[in-house]
């Protein structure tokens, strides 16, 4: 459940739009986690958790992200500095 979480609380928040829980190599300690994990904006597709669509740009954080690599695209086709 953890492992769902921090998932999805990257993906919530940042231009990542999928995310993969794996296995532990080592026995890890299960903590007492009373919150539930809500993925319904997510669908699986072969062990892969993806962000639907509609759920994807909704955040400051990730419209800043997609506009920062899309300026520095848009500078490397053109061959000059988005900085001046």
């Amino acid at each position: 459940m953890e492992a769902f979480g921090a998932g999805i609380g990257i993906t919530g928040s940042t231009a990542l739009a999928s995310f993969k829980v794996v296995p532990s190599g080592t026995t890890v300690k299960k903590k007492r986690v009373f919150e539930t994990v809500d993925l319904s904006g997510y669908y699986q597709r072969n062990g892969v958790f993806i962000e639907k669509p509609s759920f994807r740009i909704n955040t400051p954080g990730e419209l800043r992200e997609i506009t920062y690599k899309g300026l520095t695209t848009l500078s490397k086709r053109r061959g000059r500095s988005i900085f001046g």
